[in-house]
């Protein structure tokens, strides 16, 4: 059994209303113990980390991302955005449909979730577009986004009409 402590970190977990500075052990892969303050004793431990009052805190989840892909791929790439989010703590994201092709039909949907998957990183879902081709006046195929996994529906930085 191998624990790990990450101490001086300043610990956000709204689960259990923790906000301040603190230590975290992790026990072979799973949190064993979160607690405010130093803790009692370090003779358990294998291995100690100071965070240096960095945060830990669970995975953040961004709710209204901008895709450049697909359609501008030479701006930024699904594996690039994902990257970023990695390394922002970001553990999942929601892309709105305003891209190249429009987030309109079920089969974007599928690509760009399968896409994400195949790369790796954080979780990506996406809005369908609440419009044929975000243009406000058509109603997009929402029950068939829907069933392919859309999480929501939208018009990102349009106005339906």
């Amino acid at each position: 059994m191998t624990v790990t402590r990450f101490y001086n970190a300043h610990i956000i977990d709204p689960s259990q209303a923790i906000d301040g500075i603190g230590y975290l052990d992790i026990t072979d892969s799973h949190i064993s113990a979160v607690s405010l303050g130093q803790p009692a004793t370090d003779a358990t431990c294998d291995k100690k980390i100071d965070c240096k009052q960095a945060v830990l805190a669970p995975g953040l989840v961004d709710m209204r991302v901008q895709s450049a892909d697909p359609g501008a791929e030479h701006l930024e790439s699904l594996a690039t955005l994902l990257a970023a989010a990695a390394k922002g703590g970001i553990t999942a994201l929601a892309c709105l449909p305003n891209t190249r092709p429009v987030i309109d039909e079920a089969s974007a949907i599928d690509s760009l979730c399968l896409r994400a998957s195949r790369i790796g990183g954080p979780r990506l879902y996406a809005y369908g577009a609440a419009t044929k081709g975000l243009e406000g006046a058509e109603m997009a195929e929402l029950g068939l986004m829907a069933e392919a996994g859309a999480i929501g529906f939208t018009n990102g930085t349009s106005a339906i009409a």
